[in-house]
């Protein structure tokens, strides 16, 4: 398990709510953005390329454009340190 995971805002949060409605979606986003580790959880999900639920406050279609955006890239921190994640998207 990566070690930033137990200093996620959404640490106690039920696993299911991460992967299901839009309006669940938007309330995970919320908590994303006070989360601290944030970027981290980004990173790992663009780096290994998960699909499904939210992840570092950017649900899975806002993850596709910004893999489609950046397709050579291999390494997301330097990109995401120095910017913005909504400016990216």
């Amino acid at each position: 398990m990566a070690s930033w995971r137990a200093d996620a805002a959404c640490a106690d949060t039920d696993a299911e709510l991460m992967f299901s409605t839009a309006a669940d979606q938007q309330l995970i986003k919320r908590i994303c953005r006070r989360c601290p580790v944030a970027t981290e959880c980004l990173i790992e999900s663009l780096e290994n390329q998960i699909q499904y639920g939210v992840w570092g406050g950017l649900t899975e279609r806002e993850r596709r454009v910004l893999l489609r955006k950046h397709p050579n890239r291999s390494s997301w921190r330097s990109l995401l340190q120095a910017n913005s994640t909504t400016a990216l998207v």
